[in-house]
């Protein structure tokens, strides 16, 4: 049996670890790689006879359509073929974007086991029959800002961390990013936010984290739906903290996003998964290679702002600098964070929810696939709600 561990397994990983505190100073990071985007593919429509999400189609483009007349509107590239991953500030990459070259090596050398759940779907660790449905992200691409859609952090942090430690289920990762969503397509509402690793991923599932880290609360959210079809777009979350954890079980980053909207989710299999696995990018070992081919074919976007006084407060302990100084590019001050010039050097106004203008924050939009878990609710696990 495989011994179990919950931090982190790839030296890269440790790149943004740290939230709070003092920090001791490194070399700079140096320019962004390429971004690692997803490959996807539309998944088969919820049976109308049986799941509630069909509801009649409701006209939803944009996050305007659930905004007040004030907020201005945020658009998205049209669902289709699966399209390069771009997100220009302010706007939302195609759910179903794939970057890669689409070039799967084999049919599939990765054993699956049972106990993973279906490959022919998105591998749910539990099948609901009915709402509202938890589920967790089993792949996070995140497209914008550049600094974070690197290489270097999406397949050094993000992918190893959003990753299970579970081979048998074609994972190896450390299981510390855990980004869960409930969704009650009756109530039309979707509480999300993130949570510890857990030791039993099959059988316990996984919990929202109710804790406080660096000043920011790590409490789930929750919001209103606008659904059309079996797709759903959210009303703007105002603020949601995203939190990666160590193996102490504390946050070692948190990502403090603003604003929040998910964009043109698709659920598919009854309500148990957003995208679909695609074992045929898996060799024997159980490794893909990125820029052939990816195992997750995603079917959701989310989009928001990092305002960068809030990135400020994010310590990134290995580069000895704040999450801002990471954003910008700035020369850091004797405080490990970014100087006062630089708090205006971001893509995005959080003031006029646009593009450019007063440039207080860096947009930040993702991709992702998520599959069915059970939701923790014994309040057993520390830090849990």
């Amino acid at each position: 049996m495989r011994r179990k561990h919950l931090g982190w397994s790839v030296p890269v990983s440790l790149l943004l670890l740290g939230c709070g505190g003092s920090v001791a100073s490194t070399t700079d990071a140096g320019p962004p790689d390429a971004p690692r985007e997803d490959s996807s593919a539309q998944d088969a429509p919820i049976d109308s006879q049986t799941h509630p999400l069909d509801a009649p189609p409701a006209d939803v483009t944009s996050p305007a359509d659930v905004t007040s007349p004030s907020d201005a509107p945020m658009v998205m590239t049209d669902a289709g073929p699966p399209q390069p991953c771009a997100a220009p500030p302010g706007t939302f990459p195609q759910p179903n974007c794939d970057s890669s070259a689409q070039m799967c090596p084999s049919a599939g050398g990765c054993s699956i086991a049972a106990q993973c759940g279906s490959t022919a779907t998105c591998m749910p660790f539990k099948t609901y029959t009915s709402a509202p449905e938890t589920l967790r992200m089993r792949d996070v691409t995140i497209v914008a800002p550049p600094t974070l859609a690197g290489s270097t952090v999406q397949n050094g942090v993000i992918t190893p961390a959003v990753s299970l430690d579970e081979m048998q289920c074609g994972e190896l990762g450390t299981g510390t990013f855990n980004w869960l969503l409930t969704v009650n397509e009756p109530g039309a509402t979707l509480t999300t936010g993130g949570g510890p690793p857990t030791t039993d991923p099959f059988g316990v599932g996984f919990c929202f984290s109710n804790q406080t880290a660096a000043g920011f609360s790590l409490a789930p959210q929750t919001a209103t739906l606008t659904v059309s079809g079996t797709t759903f777009t959210s009303a703007p979350i105002p603020s949601l903290n995203i939190p990666i954890f160590i193996e102490s079980g504390q946050p070692a980053l948190v990502l403090p996003l603003s604003h929040v909207v998910f964009q043109d989710v698709t659920l598919s299999a009854g309500g148990n998964c957003v995208g679909s696995f695609n074992a045929a990018a898996l060799d024997s070992t159980c490794t893909e290679d990125p820029t052939l081919c990816l195992k997750w074919r995603t079917a959701g976007a989310v989009g928001g702002f990092i305002k960068l006084t809030d990135a400020d407060q994010v310590n990134v302990a290995l580069l000895g600098e704040s999450l801002c100084v990471l954003l910008t590019g700035a020369d850091k001050n004797s405080m490990n964070q970014c100087p006062t010039t630089a708090l205006t050097q971001g893509d995005y106004c959080s003031t006029t929810l646009a593009a450019g203008g007063c440039g207080d924050s860096f947009w930040f939009a993702s991709t992702f696939a998520a599959s069915g878990v059970a939701l923790d609710t014994s309040g057993s696990t520390s830090g849990c709600q």
